[in-house]
């Protein structure tokens, strides 16, 4: 089953401009972000994220059922909104009469475009069109037993990435993060920090708030090493 979605969610910043801020700048504003959010707002995002992500620690993903897709969809959702400035979920109105989203994510058995960054899961940018909106691709191949909550760690990790590779002035949309990345290593080395500090505080937040959630993401964090 080919699951490919462009996500959409509520606007609740004002629109990120791709390529304008440097990385170090835009992590921080970008913590500064989600530490600041209306508490009404913030605790109902909080409880929302926490019940999915506790709902689907355990439970094996099964790239079949559509509830399942929609349960990551609905999580990258809130994920963007509480963590990352709603940028990538943001809709924008196209004079083709397109709403579209940054954010593109493809989950599926025998994903081959993994296959090219010898990963099970991957993220790039792509910008086909004079007048497309530029994208953030998440592909993960599903082959094999994953549970939900491994699915998100993977979604996450590569949403982090590639939001900083978006916004972040790096230029060009040739840059590709993931297990056998073509991203130059002295240039990845140069940025690294930026994700893994990005990364960290987006995983020990949720870590926080529940028992259950005391691991989530800790392998992730130790990839960025």
């Amino acid at each position: 089953m080919n699951n490919i979605t462009s996500v959409s969610g509520l606007e609740l910043q004002p629109q990120g401009q791709y390529g304008a801020y440097y990385i170090g700048e835009l992590v921080m504003r970008t913590i500064q972000h989600s530490l600041s959010l209306d508490p009404g707002d913030a605790t109902e995002a909080q409880d929302e994220l926490k019940y999915a992500l506790i709902e689907g620690i355990h439970e094996l993903y099964d790239s079949q059922d559509q509830g399942h897709f929609a349960h990551i969809v609905e999580v990258a959702r809130i994920v963007d909104q509480y963590f990352l400035q709603g940028w990538l979920t943001r809709v924008h109105d196209r004079l083709s009469g397109q709403r579209l989203s940054h954010l593109r994510i493809d989950i599926r058995d025998g994903n081959e475009n993994c296959e090219v960054s010898c990963s099970s899961f991957r993220v790039g940018l792509r910008d086909d069109n004079i007048g497309s909106l530029p994208s953030v691709d998440i592909d993960i191949d599903t082959t094999g037993t994953w549970t939900i909550g491994h699915i998100v760690e993977m979604l996450v990790y590569e949403m982090v990435h590639g939001y900083l590779m978006l916004f972040s002035c790096q230029g060009g949309f040739s840059h590709e993060f993931g297990g056998c990345s073509q991203y130059p290593h002295g240039k990845r080395d140069q940025h690294e920090h930026y994700p893994r500090m990005l990364l960290k505080h987006v995983f020990e937040t949720i870590q926080e708030w529940d028992d259950t959630l005391s691991f989530f993401g800790e392998d992730f964090i130790d990839r960025c090493d």
